[in-house]
Formats: C-alpha cells, sequence, structure tokens
C-alpha cells in the first residue's frame, strides 16, 4: 500500500519534474534571485535548434568568445526563445541577450523587426546588446571588451 501511493507521488510529481514538464510552453527568465518564467511559442523549437546546429561565421566565434576568458563563469544559452522570438544568445544571470546580425538587417523590414524584438526583450527587463558580423570577425577583442564592460556595470548591480 505504502509502495502503491509513494510510486503515485513519483509519477505526479518527481518524474515530471525531471523532464521539466511541469512547465511547458513556458521558458526560464530569472530576474535576479526570483524566480520567473516567460512563455514561448514551441513552434519555434525545431528553427531554433536549425539555427543552433547551423550558426555562422560571427555566432561561432562569438560562442567562442562567451565561452573564455571571464566570460565563461556565466551561462550563456544559444538561440533562445522567448516569447516569439529567438535570442541569439542569452543569459539569464546577466539579463542580457548578444544579438549578432548580418547585412539583411540593414533592410527597413529587417530594422523595424528587430526594434520589436528589441521592444519585446526590453519589457522583459532584458538588456540587448547588438554586433555586425564584421565586428565579431573582425575585431573579436572589442566585442569581448564591450560585453566585459556590460558585465562590470552589471555585477556592481547584482
Amino acid at each position: 500500500m505504502i509502495f502503491k501511493k509513494f510510486a503515485g507521488f513519483l509519477k505526479l510529481f518527481i518524474i515530471p519534474l525531471m523532464k521539466k514538464e511541469y512547465l511547458p510552453g513556458k521558458s526560464p527568465l530569472i530576474k535576479g534571485d526570483l524566480g520567473g518564467f516567460v512563455e514561448y511559442n514551441s513552434n519555434l523549437r525545431e528553427r531554433a535548434r536549425e539555427m543552433r546546429n547551423n550558426p555562422t561565421d560571427a555566432e561561432k566565434k562569438l560562442w567562442n568568445i562567451l565561452r573564455t576568458g571571464e566570460l565563461k563563469k556565466y551561462r550563456f544559452l544559444r538561440q533562445k526563445i522567448l516569447g516569439n522570438y529567438i535570442a541569439d544568445f542569452y543569459c539569464s544571470k546577466l539579463q542580457l541577450i548578444i544579438e549578432v546580425d548580418g547585412g539583411g538587417h540593414q533592410e527597413i523590414r529587417q530594422e523595424n523587426y528587430d526594434k520589436e524584438r528589441t521592444l519585446f526583450f526590453e519589457n522583459l527587463g532584458l538588456i540587448v546588446l547588438r554586433f555586425w558580423n564584421n565586428q565579431v570577425l573582425q575585431n573579436p577583442e572589442g566585442v569581448y571588451e564591450r560585453i566585459l564592460e556590460f558585465v562590470d556595470r552589471k555585477e556592481g548591480l547584482i
């Protein structure tokens, strides 16, 4: 009898927690030490996976930057779905999104879409840093320094 109750408890509570089924359609967004979640469009999962598996040269370079030096102590996620958008790089602890843009982002329609995305992210309390592909590829040290400047300011507030 006790075993059946324990097995039922495991089925209802523990196993779903381990599988992260307890919050379907939600994405973690941690604000400070408080927990919070942001709804996300689960239809974007496959697209985000494709983007993670086929990064641009600039995204590869930035990913290496984020995983080295002083930045390696922060957990950055690639192609993170938040709402109806996919952020190139996301760090919940820093409340930071880093975007790497190619030439297509100079077109009016894409610029408007980027503004809409940035506004959405900022309304969540996130900061968005944007870099052009050529900045990341030709001046990775400058990109690293700019991110570190942000982190230093942010660490003073955390």
